[in-house]
């Protein structure tokens, strides 16, 4: 719709920013601080705080996901005491050294806090990405599924998979049909919200292998013709939409490859492995939990 005529590409715009402004105030964030301390700082919020934005009010989000590049965690902390009522809870506990590598490659996070609205008793929670990562909108796509593989700049809302979630469909991002613990309640939690996860026969019978973008095996991009990116800048102001890495790419994990004629073979039920690949080459390898997950430089 917004891409028909200028007029309808403002009133998207304009609807899209009123949804910001709304969800912003309604966790006790003032506007314009937020969104230019986004901008100087390279942060992007994610999670079911997002997905609520896109949807409109369909569910309302327990909490708001922030993600920082590594080394911001004390900035994010004087933000929020400065301009809200936030106060920190509780530091969440690192996983045991010799399990560190493996938690920051599974999730592309290092660590994370809690804070408490002390009007409202809302929360958020800060998190710090890999400091292997360099930007922070990279673990967005090593999540559980794609209905949260959605993500917020300062001055546009992006999202992977929208038709998926337009429809309340989503694909689990697991190289297994046997989910950990965590990802089976994080599936929960959005089934509970309406949302239908395609099973292996679903989505075989409807797409082609490895080209169609909700195909598991299409390597995306965030700059490519499926992915929706909405800028939502006041009138007059000219900026480009920040995507933070527009050359970010990624594909999701499967327990097996897609059947479609001409290529019924053995290889169909073996694992498929998801990864992110940074706009500098930086990759993550999600493994899921079978094994610890290699994280990379490329030359």
């Amino acid at each position: 719709m917004g891409a028909t005529s200028s007029y309808h590409r403002k009133l998207v715009k304009a609807h899209v920013r009123l949804r910001i402004k709304r969800w912003l105030r309604f966790f006790g964030l003032p506007i314009m601080e937020t969104l230019q301390f986004f901008r100087v700082n390279k942060i992007s919020a994610s999670g079911s705080a997002v997905l609520a934005m896109i949807l409109g009010e369909l569910f309302i989000p327990n909490d708001f996901d922030l993600y920082l590049i590594f080394g911001l965690l004390e900035v994010m902390d004087q933000f929020l005491t400065q301009f809200t009522t936030y106060g920190l809870l509780y530091n969440l506990p690192l996983p045991k050294k010799e399990y560190q590598q493996y938690y920051e490659g599974q999730t592309g996070i290092s660590s994370s806090r809690i804070y408490i609205c002390s009007r409202t008793n809302r929360s958020i929670n800060v998190i710090e990405v890999s400091p292997l990562l360099p930007v922070a909108t990279a673990p967005t796509f090593l999540f559980h599924s794609t209905p949260v593989m959605n993500y917020l700049t300062w001055n546009t809302i992006v999202s992977g998979y929208p038709r998926l979630t337009h429809k309340m469909l989503g694909i689990v991002n697991e190289p297994t049909f046997y989910y950990s613990d965590r990802v089976e309640k994080c599936v929960e939690k959005y089934e509970d919200r309406g949302f239908r996860f395609l099973q292996e026969d679903d989505r075989r019978a409807v797409h082609i292998c490895g080209v169609h973008p909700h195909c598991p095996l299409t390597v995306r991009c965030i700059s490519d013709s499926a992915t929706m990116r909405v800028g939502f800048h006041e009138e007059g102001d000219e900026q480009e939409m920040d995507l933070i890495d527009p050359f970010l790419s990624w594909r999701l994990s499967s327990p097996g490859r897609c059947r479609h004629a001409g290529n019924m073979d053995d290889d169909n039920d073996r694992p498929v492995i998801g990864f992110v690949v940074a706009g500098d080459g930086t990759i993550v390898s999600n493994s899921g939990c079978d094994s610890v997950v290699r994280v990379l430089e490329v030359d």
